[in-house]
């Protein structure tokens, strides 16, 4: 889901809800002000990203990362660039 302006946000509660709801987790607070972070998207090979930096968290440091998601054991996509 793609959240790069404060209309999107009636969305994210409504996804949020239902994850808290369902679980019976506490509801996440947002916070007031809303600021867009560019950047770019990238998608790798898991295993070849720790071998080239030598651990995965060093992967981490050293290109930057602002966020990532491993949608399977073998793939890592991850945002870099935003300031």
């Amino acid at each position: 889901m793609r959240v790069d302006k404060p209309e999107d946000l009636p969305r994210v509660r409504r996804v949020t809800d239902l994850i808290y709801r369902t679980f019976g987790w506490r509801a996440p607070q947002f916070p007031r002000d809303f600021r867009a972070i560019e950047g770019q998207r990238h998608s790798a090979k898991l295993p070849d990203l720790v071998k080239q930096h030598s651990s995965f968290d060093k992967f981490l440091a050293n290109e930057k990362v602002f966020s990532y998601v491993i949608p399977n054991k073998d793939r890592v996509n991850y945002t870099t660039g935003s300031s």
